[in-house]
Order: structure tokens, then C-alpha cells, then sequence
């Protein structure tokens, strides 16, 4: 569920000298950071039950908590640190060549490789894509991509996995939606999983859905609103096949575009408040930020920004 809104803001776009399909592969400047960041670090302190739920609820804002990111003078994201309790930390470094024109990523833990992905991009407007687990080849894929930087369709060449085969189909709607339809099946040939997921012109995720295959199906669906500020202002997600109303997730935002507040209910029940407090430095980065769970203290961010001069 979560996954998808972190992935789907990683077309931000900061390097000009891409081109349109390369563009978006950049990782984002999380929080739309103003000035030369030249690294942010953030740690957050748990005050209340509730703050490891409110973390995952937080990935909707791309805010990486517990984590070190360093960005060069274009603002391209070269190396980040990940913090996880009870793990060692997860450090990745990400670059491109632009002679090569490859764009590299790769995570290591305790020294070891993690996985990683290259991605070549060719003249035709399309990229040869590897990825690798444990240091070994598991894909090898074909990507081609419209206008707009999405990738419409996938060509799979080599594929390393013993337990699950993944068929990706590409088409674009009436509405101008890239709809990406992932149908996976095990070893056995049996039908695991079907994801539906519609990107739009601005390649942005406006809607995704999952259906598993078991002796209980399960039927998810998500939905993304957003204004015209392109600033995600309400969330959906339900299981569709247990009848259930959907939970919905609504967003506000300051005047300096920090999300103070969201709401999660369904149909007419109000779960719970979450509003946030900030303090900001000279460029007007908040620096802290202070969660309120339904009136409590529930935790506290606090980032040191570094620039470049």
C-alpha cells in the first residue's frame, strides 16, 4: 500500500540535462527543500504509541525519516544513509554517467550488497535496465518510454526467480493514463496476483489496485487526489472484495507548503487527527516537527540541513 506513493514521486524532476525518460529516474528532493541542500539528516523520537503507525502513514508526504541524504550542487541525490532499529543501516549510493549516459543505484548493508539497478539509456528513446540481488544478475529488461517519461512498455530478456513468473501489459486510456497490468504466477503455472496500475501525463499515480488469488481473495484498491499545486491532498485504500467502506486519508497544508494536518476515517467515522507544529531555519526548512495524535504528543522530528555555500 505504501510502497506505491514513495515510488511515484520519484518522477520529480531536478537534472535539466536529462532527457525526458532519464529525468525521472532521479530521486526526489523530498519535501521540496528550498536552497543549495548539500545533505539532510533526520531522526525521529518516539513520545507516543502511536508513532510507528504514524510513520508509515507518513510515507504518503516522502518525508525519510531516520535517514542521511547528500545531494551534489545540481541537487542529484548521490548517496543516502536508511536507519532501521535492530538492522544494520542500509547506505546507497546512486550516479549517472553522462558520457555512458547509465544511471546507477546500489544499496549495501554490514558492507555487503543489497541489490541495485543499472539503467543504460539508448538513442531511441528507449534503455536497457539489469537488475541485481547479492551482487547476481536476476533481470534483464527493455524499456521504452513516451513523451512524458513514463515507461510504456517492458521487455523482459532474462528474468532469475524460482518461485514467481511476472507478465507486465502496457496501453494507454482515453484519458491519457499510462495503465500498467502486472499479472504474476507461481511455479506451479497458478494465477498469484493481478496489479493494475494508471499513471497520468504527469506521472503521478492516480490509481493501483491488487487481487490476490487464494482460498480468500483479496481485491485492494488505492486512489490519489491531487490540487493544482500537484500536492497530494487525499488518499483512498480498501479491500474491495470484503465490501468494507474505504479508508481515506485528507491532507492540509501550510502556506509554506508542509502538510499540518490529515484526517483518517471511512465513510462518515473519524479515526484519527494527526496535526504537525514546525520550527525553520533562514531558508524556511523546517528543522523540527512535532506530531500530535488525536490532541497528544505522539513524536518529534528534528532535521540538520546542510548547504552549500
Amino acid at each position: 500500500m505504501l510502497r506505491r506513493i514513495t515510488v511515484s514521486c520519484i518522477v520529480v524532476l531536478y537534472c535539466c540535462s536529462f532527457s525526458a525518460q532519464e529525468q525521472h529516474l532521479n530521486s526526489v528532493r523530498f519535501d521540496e527543500l528550498k536552497g543549495n541542500v548539500r545533505s539532510v539528516e533526520s531522526r525521529m523520537t518516539k513520545t507516543g504509541k502511536d508513532t510507528t503507525r504514524f510513520y508509515q502513514y507518513y510515507e504518503h508526504l516522502i518525508i525519510e525519516v531516520n535517514s542521511l541524504l547528500e545531494y551534489d550542487s545540481s541537487g542529484f541525490r548521490y548517496h543516502s544513509i536508511y536507519y532501521e532499529e535492530g538492522k544494520s543501516p542500509l547506505e546507497g549510493f546512486e550516479s549517472y554517467d553522462e558520457n555512458e549516459r547509465v544511471l546507477t543505484f546500489n544499496f549495501f548493508r554490514g558492507g555487503k550488497t543489497e541489490y541495485g539497478t543499472k539503467r543504460r539509456f539508448l538513442g531511441d528513446g528507449s534503455a536497457v535496465e539489469q537488475q541485481f540481488e547479492k551482487g547476481q544478475l536476476i533481470e534483464e529488461s527493455i524499456l521504452s518510454y513516451d513523451r512524458f517519461g513514463r515507461v510504456i512498455l517492458k521487455e523482459t530478456v532474462l528474468k532469475r526467480n524460482d518461485e514467481f513468473e511476472s507478465k507486465e501489459e502496457y496501453h494507454v486510456d482515453s484519458l491519457n493514463q499510462l495503465v500498467i497490468t502486472t499479472t504474476t504466477k507461481d511455479n506451479r503455472g497458478d494465477l498469484v496476483c493481478t496489479t493494475v496500475e494508471k499513471i497520468d501525463s504527469l506521472v503521478r499515480y492516480v490509481y493501483t489496485s491488487d487481487q490476490f488469488y487464494s482460498d480468500s481473495q483479496i481485491f485492494w484498491e488505492y486512489s490519489y487526489y491531487y490540487d493544482t499545486l500537484n500536492r497530494l491532498i487525499a488518499y483512498e485504500y480498501g479491500d474491495k472484495a470484503s465490501g468494507m467502506p474505504k479508508e481515506r486519508i485528507d491532507f492540509g497544508y501550510n502556506t509554506n507548503g508542509d502538510c499540518i494536518e490529515y484526517k483518517r476515517s471511512a465513510g462518515e467515522q473519524l479515526f484519527e487527527t494527526v496535526k504537525m507544529e514546525y520550527k525553520y531555519d533562514d531558508q524556511g526548512n523546517w528543522i523540527e516537527q512535532q506530531i500530535f495524535v488525536n490532541g497528544a504528543a505522539d513524536g518529534i522530528i528534528h532535521r540538520v540541513i546542510c548547504y552549500y555555500k
